[in-house]
């Protein structure tokens, strides 16, 4: 019985990180796409390519990169659009802020050229990209940037999260992908346990079923992004905002 609940949380996981895994490969496919729109000159299209990209893997600083470079070739208030963007999610984010101040500081860095006082700006979030992401590829990125556009390392204001409170949202992370499979289980353990009291056995196995068919279920429709495939971008862009993830609209 022990090993039946064992394995049943295993699937469970599994199913759990299918949407991960199938995420960070469309999101190249996205980046590479987006590339591809940039080079030809369809600059709003490759911008909601980058945005799907980041939808789906935040960890991809190309992505910020072309995301602001379009928006500066698109011109008229696309860059102040995404500024005032990345400054509401800095307010709502909870984790991985340092990608959205990544983000930011790339925008600034498209609008040196119209606006003299964007320099100081970017320099203040590449400073504080470098803080929280010392040693990942944002942070090496931030100091290339640096070096690139020829600003200095500005001062972030605040103090660093501490090594605690990070590894204590590692750890969270990591259960918040089991803890709903448990409860559902849980749940349906419960329901059917009433539905079939004298057949325990058979009680659990329709109850693990039913929890893994669910996960397949949702799984499902998020990668398809609710059937909204008007688009590529667009239907990646539902499939992430219904886990959650969106933080980037296309335009």
């Amino acid at each position: 019985m022990k090993k039946l609940i064992y394995f049943s949380v295993f699937l469970l996981f599994l199913c759990r990180s299918l949407p991960l895994l199938a995420e960070n490969a469309d999101a190249s496919k996205a980046l590479s796409f987006g590339k591809m729109q940039f080079k030809s000159g369809n600059y709003e299209k490759a911008k909601e390519f980058f945005a799907s990209a980041i939808n789906q893997d935040p960890s991809l600083y190309e992505a910020y990169e072309y995301r602001a470079k379009s928006a500066s070739k698109i011109g008229g208030n696309s860059l102040d659009a995404d500024i005032s963007f990345y400054k509401s999610r800095l307010l709502t984010a909870k984790e991985n802020i340092y990608t959205i101040n990544f983000g930011l500081a790339c925008t600034y860095l498209e609008k040196m050229s119209s606006d003299p006082k964007s320099k100081e700006l970017a320099e203040k979030e590449l400073a504080k990209v470098m803080e929280k992401d010392k040693d990942g590829p944002f942070g090496k990125r931030s100091v290339e940037l640096q070096a690139e556009y020829k600003v200095q390392a500005g001062k972030t204001g605040g103090k660093s999260d501490s090594s605690i409170g990070e590894t204590i949202k590692g750890y969270w992370r990591i259960i918040s992908f089991i803890l709903p499979g448990i409860g559902l289980i849980l749940l349906l353990l419960v329901i059917f346990t009433f539905t079939f009291p004298k057949n325990r056995f058979k009680s659990t196995f329709a109850a693990i079923i039913i929890a893994i068919l669910v996960y397949i279920l949702a799984t499902v429709t998020t990668l398809t992004g609710f059937g909204l495939k008007d688009s590529y971008g667009k239907s990646i862009r539902t499939g992430a905002y219904f886990v959650g993830r969106g933080i980037h609209p296309g335009k």
